[in-house]
């Protein structure tokens, strides 16, 4: 029996030593980065508490509020919340919808003269999104250490935008008043048949399912355990996707296209009262054809008059997370702090029209569709704090063992994403 107990202990080590390399190797040859977080203007974190299991069955319910109205842009600098797709200038704008309705001259219709035609006039294109929503996750431990979950938001999101002249940017107007110069703007969107400046929505976001398989190691490597965890998952797109008429109008989720993700998250309970874990992620999304607005040259994407079918073949998406758990600071309160990294890979946009006469930028200069590419990479830090009550740690136990949550994630720096301040309180029951 003793030499049993040896050779186990041994194979153990062995298989230990295997997931802590493989953990290191990937950690040195990727770039750390993303999972299901897909969206940069909803980034939803899981929880790590959520794939840690410690009972047969778990189910939590979660209340969510997000918040953003300024976005960092893409070569530095802070922006309105639309302008991640570009600079706004007006001529540009113009010059699309012309190419699309030739017969249309907002500039003439508003001012009755063509003084301002060709002259640059930027606009900061600010905004506001304000979400709130229920986030429902569920697992079930199965046979063999694996088990099996699934998340599903549901959420009322309402943005509007909004738009101001910037007059040291443009060029020369002369005596134009800037009242004018928005005039034109507000003329130029409803030539557009854009439908107005304020969306709002109600649905589902996107169901992410999972299948996770774990093993505890305990009293190993001067440490009280050790559990490695790997998650396999589908991103199915049942979330409301965005409207081509409605430029402030935002995806729920990964904007109608199916996924693949893996996780692998590393939880070390250094001694009593204090985790520490890792979490490297990888999400993958495949092509996309639905109608959307292509841009004409350089005007920002959203902003186009060009409507049809486009392709789209996101980039993959990466992440990196650690944190760092404090338990029972007082009977079954803990504090979790997390430090989370995610990286978005360039999208690749197909013109699948079936009517190319009208020239997008795809069949324009490689430099530009260079330039409309790097839009659409983005990165993100973001720290979350976190407060738990456990009641099962506590001199009352409850039954369900329910914890209570409250936290916060607070973007902090990055490139061509959306500043989204997110707070969630919640309560998840083992049995």
């Amino acid at each position: 029996m003793a030499e049993k107990r040896v050779t186990m202990k041994c194979i153990q080590k062995k298989f230990l030593k295997s997931i802590i390399t493989s953990a290191i190797t990937i950690t040195c040859c990727l770039p750390l980065f993303a999972t299901h977080n897909v969206n940069r203007y909803l980034p939803l974190l899981e929880r790590p508490e959520d794939i840690l299991l410690k009972k047969n069955t778990q189910v939590t319910l979660s209340a969510f509020y997000d918040n953003a109205s300024t976005s960092k842009k893409r070569w530095g600098g802070n922006g309105g919340l639309y302008d991640l797709w570009g600079t706004y200038d007006l001529k540009d704008v113009i010059s699309s919808l012309k190419a699309v309705k030739p017969g249309s001259d907002p500039i003439y219709e508003v001012t009755g003269s063509h003084a301002l035609d060709g002259k640059s006039l930027v606009f900061k294109a600010g905004g506001k999104m304000r979400v709130w929503g229920l986030q429902l996750h569920g697992a079930q431990k199965l046979p063999l250490h694996f088990s099996i979950g699934a998340y599903l938001p549901v959420m009322n999101v309402s943005t509007y935008n909004w738009y101001d002249f910037n007059t040291n940017d443009s060029g020369s107007i002369g005596n134009t008043p800037p009242e004018t110069i928005d005039q034109i703007r507000r003329q130029t969107h409803k030539d557009i048949g854009f439908e107005g400046n304020v969306w709002r929505k109600d649905g589902l976001g996107d169901i992410d399912a999972y299948l996770r398989w774990d093993y505890k190691f305990n009293y190993i490597m001067m440490m009280k355990s050790l559990t490695p965890n790997f998650m396999f998952g589908v991103i199915a797109p049942s979330g409301t996707t965005s409207s081509p008429d409605s430029p402030s109008s935002l995806s729920f989720g990964s904007d109608g296209h199916w996924g693949l993700y893996g996780d692998f998250l590393l939880d070390a309970e250094l001694k009593q009262d204090l985790e520490f874990g890792l979490l490297f992620g990888y999400a993958h999304l495949f092509p996309h054809t639905r109608s959307l607005r292509l841009a004409y040259d350089k005007e920002p994407t959203i902003f186009s008059s060009i409507v049809g079918n486009v392709g789209n073949k996101p980039g993959d998406t990466f992440k990196f997370s650690t944190y760092l758990t404090l338990e029972n600071l007082s009977d079954g309160l803990h504090f979790q702090a997390r430090y989370t990294y995610l990286r978005h890979a360039d999208d690749t946009w197909l013109d699948n029209r079936a009517d190319k006469t009208i020239k997008s930028y795809l069949q324009k200069d490689a430099s530009l569709i260079d330039f409309k590419k790097g839009l659409t990479r983005w990165r993100e830090h973001i720290f979350t704090f976190q407060l738990m009550y456990e009641t099962a740690q506590s001199s009352q136990p409850v039954r369900f063992d329910p914890t209570f949550f409250v936290l916060l994630d607070v973007p902090m720096a990055g490139s061509s994403y959306a500043k989204t301040f997110n707070c969630a309180v919640g309560c998840g029951l083992q049995f």
